[in-house]
């Protein structure tokens, strides 16, 4: 914000006049100075003003802690108090409104500026916070899917949206909640256990890894039958883990398997959520990270902030005494609290702590990125599609994958032109070959405690050919498996952890429908490298 604009609150014209002065010599923009609730409120609609400066007692029949409510009701703007008294009645007051802090005239001109810096800063945070809510909200309420939360250690239904008061049949809410997970299944699996017991380990599984992915079958609460995906999610809120489940109606997916329809769909889209599973304890962990030490610093910022302040009132006192004559008890008292704050320390780290935030928060939007990139519909028809961007929002998404047992080295030629392509469906092709590369360099190093291999995605134009290359230096592919790895449902991964679809689906995605070539190097023991091949026109 290079000029944030201030409106004052305030009936006393020399400290409306110190004020501009102060905020003119920073850099701020005074927009108007008014001494009533009325005049204020008609200062608010014309100019729309960054921040408030508000005095306590002003003129008219409220004072400016009741301005304050009726504000807050109609604008999102935040507000800080002006006050000669400091009483604990006006503490239990300036509590109860959403104020961002108050200054106890007189005051010092660092004090003003630090104030108002540090409410400035902690709207836009508390904004930003609210919006994602908010976003979330939405997407919770207007999912098509059905969406709920578990708790432990009776996994009763914690809430629910729209969808899956639909998808069940039930009245509200509160009858979704009544039932437990495994009464909105069949009696009987077909394996013969009872569907209590499988829907417990389905559930341990999920908490025990992170997240866990199968199809299943749901009773409506007719008592009406069909055949669904699940995707349990882990998730910590307040440090107690629960479970979020997505749950999807494939009723019409599995009539069209049935008639041999939209086979390969269904194949891609049951890989690409398999992955998204895997991944989903990863993302989290790589969003509450970041956003772990903005909440940090901005605690450390309050705590400083309180300490500053206590120096500044003690230099406050310390002025007017020393008008008065000079204390030389005094001038003590100040000066072990100046050696007790350690305002040379703070003036160096709190600096350092906003800037570690707002890198938190970039972080956070650039992972937040990725994932709309990784989102694009699937369709049928090419766009002109930016490979490198698809690239990098990949291997954001896939971090958690590789992080731990791997470096990744990107040598993307930035002058490359926009190529036709599918980009939901290039996308998934990338992260197919990242994580693949991941699990081959993890069977090397392990847990990657002594030492990572390398990951390496390198994009080249070569006439009228794009050529994109992702290599690992992971095990390498064995000769008895090489004319194998492109065939449907061969893997040579365990039990639960590959499906043997995703190089197939990769290799028909490149020749099928991009029109492109998909090739392998490998050499046991050192590593493997997947050569795709786009052409331009």
């Amino acid at each position: 914000m290079e000029h944030p604009k201030i409106l004052i609150v305030e009936d006393e014209f020399l400290t409306v006049e110190m004020i501009r002065q102060c905020l003119s010599n920073r850099g701020f923009d005074v927009v108007a100075a008014v001494n009533n609730g009325d005049d204020a409120l008609r200062a608010i609609e014309a100019h729309v003003p960054d921040l408030i400066l508000m005095d306590i007692h002003i003129n008219g029949d409220i004072d400016g802690i009741k301005l304050t409510g009726i504000i807050n009701r109609i604008f999102n703007i935040p507000i800080v108090y002006l006050t000669a008294f400091a009483d604990e009645q006006i503490h239990a007051r300036i509590k109860q409104t959403a104020a961002y802090g108050y200054i106890v005239k007189p005051f010092e001109e660092l004090e003003l500026f630090f104030c108002i810096e540090i409410a400035l800063y902690k709207h836009k945070i508390d904004t930003e916070l609210k919006e994602s809510e908010e976003k979330f909200r939405s997407l919770f309420e207007n999912s098509r899917d059905a969406m709920m939360t578990l708790a432990p250690p009776s996994w009763a239904f914690t809430s629910a949206n729209p969808a899956t008061v639909a998808m069940f049949g039930a009245k509200n809410v509160d009858e979704i909640a009544a039932c437990e997970p495994w009464k909105l299944s069949p009696e009987y699996q077909p394996d013969g256990r009872a569907s209590g017991e499988k829907a417990k380990e389905m559930i341990e599984k999920a908490m025990r890894d992170g997240s866990h992915y199968f199809e299943w079958t749901h009773r409506r609460i007719d008592g009406g039958e069909f055949p669904v995906t699940v995707l349990l999610t882990r998730m910590e809120l307040a440090g107690k883990p629960f479970l979020q489940a997505t749950v999807r109606d494939i009723t019409e997916q599995k009539l069209a398997e049935d008639h041999g329809k939209h086979l390969e769909i269904e194949l891609r889209h049951a890989q690409k959520m398999e992955s998204i599973g895997q991944l989903a304890s990863g993302i989290a962990h790589e969003i509450n990270t970041p956003m772990q030490y903005v909440g940090d610093n901005t605690r450390f910022l309050q705590k400083s902030f309180d300490d500053l302040n206590k120096l500044l009132a003690a230099y406050a006192t310390a002025v007017g005494e020393v008008r008065k004559e000079c204390n030389p008890k005094l001038v003590a008292e100040l000066n072990q609290v100046v050696k007790k704050v350690d305002v040379g320390f703070l003036s160096q780290e709190i600096p350092a702590a906003i800037q570690q935030s707002l890198e938190g928060i970039e972080r956070v939007t650039r992972i937040v990125r990725a994932m709309r990139d990784m989102a694009h519909p699937e369709t049928a028809e090419k766009t002109l599609t930016d490979i490198n961007r698809i690239i990098e929002s990949t291997a954001i998404i896939s971090r958690y994958e590789w992080k731990y047992v791997a470096d990744m080295d990107m040598q993307l030629d930035h002058s490359l032109p926009p190529v036709p392509c599918l980009p939901g469906d290039f996308s998934q092709v990338i992260l197919n070959l990242i994580v693949n590369a991941a699990h081959a360099i993890g069977d090397v190093v392990g847990d990657g405690s002594k030492g990572k291999g390398t990951i390496t995605i390198k994009t080249e134009l070569k006439g009228e050919i794009l050529e994109i290359a992702v290599k690992d230096t992971g095990t390498g592919i064995s000769e008895e498996n090489r004319q194998r790895i492109f065939e449907p449902f061969f893997t040579t991964k365990p039990v639960g952890k590959g499906t043997g679809q995703g190089l197939a689906i990769c290799r028909n995605v490149i020749v099928k429908k991009l029109g492109g070539t998909m090739n392998f190097e490998t050499e046991t023991g050192k590593g493997t490298s997947f050569i795709i091949r786009l052409p331009l026109a």
